[in-house]
């Protein structure tokens, strides 16, 4: 999977495109096979080292792959979005000595079908080879196993009986190229002979366009196409590198939102006062203003928070100089706006380094992406986050069908778990494994209890 992607048109047209569902067995604490169902606004909570980033990583294993300037084999595992030293690391390790031989990861694209990769670790243990790749796609098309031991005639009674014969026909001409299996990045693919020069892949792609059955090929686009936004945005910086920034972000987010708002402000687009009306939300300020430093070099300025009377106020301050709240802000409010319609935006820790108050605006903000068109995966663990969302929809302002909740935990053998839940149109979503509420009363319970028991100590010199 080459440059190619930059001159192809994106398939993700429809708002409903994208990927519906994420299945992963035997990574790292998901040792069973766990599907997590992905809906435009999409909660991943739960205590931490419970499993919910390793729900995504893969995901992030896969663009990262992708994104590579160079082929680094099945998954590239030292990447700016996951970081691994060995191979090994991936597997599920519950028990000491008891180590998967296999991972697995699965997609559900909607409208278009099935994608499974198994991955194992390679003979001398310092890599990952493919196992198998599966692909189910529409109507006549069924399912496709594909292996890299796989030779001609086992791929030709593979393929889908339309294909099959188109090629057939091809035969009948003189057509002499044979079938086989390459691996391309991250998945297996059937191709002709390469000793036919540039005519094989292109009439492999005219066959699987003709019979849409190309959702490896769709799944590259949505992968490239995911934003990532981790949990940590940086340090705030007094300048920040210019990067071509366009509508696909290799990496992690948080090095593009200064250019992608020098960008808006130059060519005076609504979002970058979108982007000021957000701040506001959250009280972070107001105003944003971009100065080119030379031609490498941008600073950000945001307007100092702040009420009437404030000090502060109207001032324009580097972020820098503003603290961890804007910092960490920006970078995820200009992900959520950049984001085109069906895009996905993955989120760590939304709530990071904001006032209570601030959350509950957060929430606001994120279902207002989901209403312009953007798929947001939050994983979150505020519990503040989670009840704004109920309160919106509560308030008819929010389509309960555009949320899917996921309670992750630990069994007893250290194995994730995860319990799924949708929402009502009054917000509630039954009976959930969801401990916020329980641990913010144990808390206030507590602290009554003392106060009744006459338990508070006198502070000394007091």
């Amino acid at each position: 999977m080459t440059d190619e992607h930059t001159t192809k048109s994106n398939p993700a047209e429809d708002q409903n495109a994208g990927i519906t569902a994420i299945t992963v067995a035997g990574y790292k604490s998901i040792r069973d096979e766990t599907t997590v169902r992905i809906r435009p606004l999409t909660v991943l909570a739960g205590p931490s080292n419970s499993g919910k980033s390793s729900a995504m990583q893969p995901l992030l294993l896969m663009k990262q792959t992708l994104e590579a300037v160079y082929d680094p084999g099945p998954l590239l595992l030292n990447g700016a979005n996951v970081r691994f030293g060995t191979a090994e690391q991936l597997f599920s390790r519950t028990r000491p000595g008891d180590s998967a031989e296999l991972f697995r990861i699965g997609l559900e694209l909607y409208g278009q079908g099935n994608l499974s990769v198994m991955f194992k670790g390679s003979p001398d243990r310092r890599g990952l080879d493919i196992v198998e790749t599966r692909l189910s796609g529409g109507e006549g098309i069924g399912e496709i196993l594909m292996r890299p031991d796989m030779r001609h005639g086992e791929i030709l009674g593979a393929l889908p009986p339309l294909l099959r014969e188109q090629y057939q026909s091809l035969v009948e001409t003189g057509f002499a190229a044979k079938w086989s299996v390459r691996r391309d990045r991250c998945f297996l693919a059937f191709e002709l002979n390469p000793d036919l020069g540039d005519r094989g892949t292109p009439l492999l792609v005219q066959f699987c366009e003709a019979l849409n059955l190309a959702p490896g090929l769709s799944v590259e686009w949505f992968l490239r196409d995911l934003i990532h936004v981790p949990g940590l945005r940086g340090f705030p910086q007094r300048c920040h590198p210019c990067m071509p920034a366009y509508s696909s972000f290799p990496g992690t987010f948080d090095q593009y939102f200064a250019t992608v708002i020098t960008r808006w402000q130059e060519e005076n687009d609504p979002r970058f006062e979108a982007l000021a009306e957000n701040l506001r939300m959250l009280n972070l300020g107001g105003r944003v203003e971009a100065k080119r430093i030379g031609d490498t070099l941008v600073e950000i300025h945001a307007e100092g928070p702040g009420g009437r009377f404030s000090r502060t106020r109207g001032t324009m301050v580097n972020v820098a100089d503003a603290g961890f709240g804007l910092s960490q802000a920006l970078p995820l409010l200009t992900a959520l706006l950049v984001a085109k319609p069906a895009q996905t935006v993955f989120v760590e820790q939304p709530e990071s380094h904001l006032h209570p108050k601030a959350q509950v605006a957060m929430a606001e903000i994120l279902a207002e992406a989901v209403n312009r068109g953007a798929h947001v995966v939050v994983e979150t663990h505020s519990p503040l986050i989670l009840l704004a969302i109920q309160t919106q929809v509560a308030e008819g302002r929010f389509d309960p069908d555009l949320v899917k909740l996921h309670w992750f935990r630990l069994n007893d053998e250290a194995v994730t778990e995860v319990s799924t839940a949708d929402m009502d149109r009054h917000g509630a979503f039954g009976d959930w494994d969801a401990d916020f509420a329980d641990v913010e009363l144990e808390a206030e319970s507590r602290y009554l209890h003392a106060l009744s028991k006459g338990r508070t100590r006198e502070v000394p010199g007091t």
